[in-house]
């Protein structure tokens, strides 16, 4: 998944910061996690600033916050999916209860 969506880990390796064309700073000296690294990379200074050994790339691995989501969205499903199996168990036999006294009370009308 991290692949996919350009999370990338980034070394500024240089003595000097960088700011990538999104906005993203680098820091000289130190590692960012740039999201959608695969953007910056088409820049061609960026390409440069690689090529020259200033900025060392590798994988991020996966994000936490979109792993999270992905959690949040299967509990989510989940719950309607439980929620929907006991809305039909619960409908059909209110429905059956309501429909065999409403028929008992008109058996029970003309007896009167």
């Amino acid at each position: 998944m991290a692949s996919k969506s350009g999370r990338k880990l980034v070394k500024n390796v240089g003595t000097q910061s960088y700011a990538l064309p999104d906005g993203t700073y680098l820091p000289a000296g130190e590692s960012t996690i740039v999201k959608d690294w695969d953007a910056n990379a088409e820049n061609e200074t960026v390409k440069q600033w690689v090529a020259d050994g200033d900025l060392e790339v590798e994988d991020a691995g996966p994000d936490p916050e979109q792993e999270a989501r992905d959690k949040e969205r299967e509990e989510e499903k989940k719950r309607r999916q439980e929620e929907r199996k006991k809305s039909e168990g619960g409908s059909s036999g209110s429905s059956s209860a309501s429909t065999s006294s409403a028929s008992g009370s008109k058996t029970r009308s003309p007896e009167r």
